[in-house]
């Protein structure tokens, strides 16, 4: 961490610190408010790490985006993100995939809904992460993004068959379905076996299964109706 020495009032400095840079508000009329500033400034640039990489050789806009999304602004992380996704050039669609790993969770959402219009399957961790948003705006977002990625968005799905939130489980049943890999047809059995969430249990994941389409697929489902069926007689 930087320190700024600031003199208040005229003192006898220690040999050692004679020769030390300080800014003197000693002087109550003229006291040098703006070389404060600056320096602050200067200290705030210099202790905040890129944590996106920011290209040379390209174009000024994307180096000032690319800067911007390790704003302290939501505001203008959000910009950023804007800003890099309509530019056509690689180094920004590089740093959206950079962006999807920040440590601030909103410009890692932004980031991964910008990409999806890419169909880069580097959106998904962030995509995932915001089916759990607490705007539904987002979610909705989320998984139409999820769905336009298509079937490189499949492994993180499975992993969400079993997230602990049943708003992310559900979403993951019905991407699956509408993705159509048949590789995740016993995936959805195993959770259709283990699923206690009413929905869930009996639409989503039925429902899932039977527009994957397989025979086992169709089996399963005729399986579990069959067993809802003789549960509800007896």
């Amino acid at each position: 961490m930087r320190v700024i020495p600031i003199l208040l009032k005229p003192t006898e400095l220690h040999p050692r610190l004679e020769a030390l840079q300080y800014l003197d508000f000693s002087n109550r009329v003229a006291r040098p408010w703006d070389a404060l500033i600056e320096a602050l400034q200067k200290a705030v640039e210099a202790d905040a790490p890129h944590t996106v990489r920011v290209p040379r050789d390209v174009p000024l806009i994307i180096k000032q985006a690319i800067t911007a999304l390790d704003s302290a602004s939501p505001t203008e992380r959000k910009a950023a993100v804007e800003t890099l996704a309509q530019t056509n050039h690689p180094a920004a669609r590089e740093a959206l995939a950079e962006a999807v790993q920040h440590p601030v969770r909103d410009l890692r959402i932004h980031a991964a809904l910008a990409l999806v219009q890419f169909r880069d399957a580097r959106a998904v961790p962030g995509l995932l992460e915001a089916l759990r948003d607490k705007n539904l705006g987002v979610r909705i977002g989320a998984a139409k993004g999820l769905g336009q990625i298509g079937s490189a968005a499949v492994p993180g799905l499975l992993d969400a068959l079993r997230d602990k939130d049943g708003g992310v489980r559900q979403y993951a049943a019905e991407l699956l379905g509408e993705i159509g890999d048949a590789t995740t047809v016993p995936s959805l059995i195993d959770a259709l076996r283990d699923e206690e969430d009413g929905y869930i249990r009996n639409v989503a994941i039925p429902e899932a299964l039977k527009q994957i389409g397989t025979p086992e697929a169709l089996v399963a489902v005729e399986e579990w109706s069959r067993r809802q069926q003789g549960g509800a007689t007896g």
